[in-house]
């Protein structure tokens, strides 16, 4: 571990409650967005191809469900139209 990062430990660790509640949502938007453009990164880059056919072929086919009454604390969510996540199964 780097010097720099032990300095963000003691500095997180020592936040007002407060301050890190403050620190805490700014982060959980930081690493959404983070993802959120490697993901896009990916799809241009056309890494998710093949995985997104099967997932429209078991769709088409019948081979998934819905997910119900799932608790999911992903922050990511918070953007999609639909919440509607289906399991390949």
């Amino acid at each position: 571990m780097t010097k720099t990062v032990e300095a963000l430990e003691s500095a997180v660790a020592n936040l007002s409650k407060s301050d890190f509640s403050h620190f805490s949502r700014w982060y959980e938007e930081f690493i959404a967005d983070r993802w959120d453009r490697q993901i896009e990164a990916d799809i241009l880059a056309g890494r998710l191809d093949a995985a997104s056919k099967r997932a429209d072929e078991d769709f088409e086919t019948s081979r998934c469900r819905p997910l119900l009454n799932i608790n999911i604390p992903w922050s990511g969510l918070r953007n999609c139209k639909s919440r509607s996540i289906a399991i390949r199964y």
